[in-house]
């Protein structure tokens, strides 16, 4: 079974090695555009995930005491309310 699997290898080294020569030199050219353009749209997304995810408020904090200030939220319906025109329906008509 040793000597099968040996064999098996050198034939497959053999074939490798014929396939690499038989390519041609315009393939080869192409396939290293490809694989070198390949490469950008990889690192556009890399840098687009980490300013989406501002990755850098982890490095760079805020400078200075500048704490965030607490919103303060109006009822909604206290709000109406004072805005409500409270004049008649009447004095409007005329």
């Amino acid at each position: 079974m040793h000597e099968l699997m040996k064999r098996i290898k050198l034939i497959d080294e053999r074939v490798f090695e014929a396939m690499l020569d038989r390519r041609h030199p315009s393939a080869d050219r192409l396939m290293r555009m490809l694989t070198h353009l390949g490469g950008a749209p990889f690192a556009i997304l890399f840098v687009g995930l980490m300013m989406t995810f501002r990755i850098g408020r982890f490095f760079f904090p805020r400078p200075g005491n500048s704490a965030r200030v607490k919103t303060t939220y109006v009822d909604a319906w206290t709000e109406a309310g004072r805005r409500l025109d409270t004049g008649d329906s009447t004095e409007q008509n005329e």
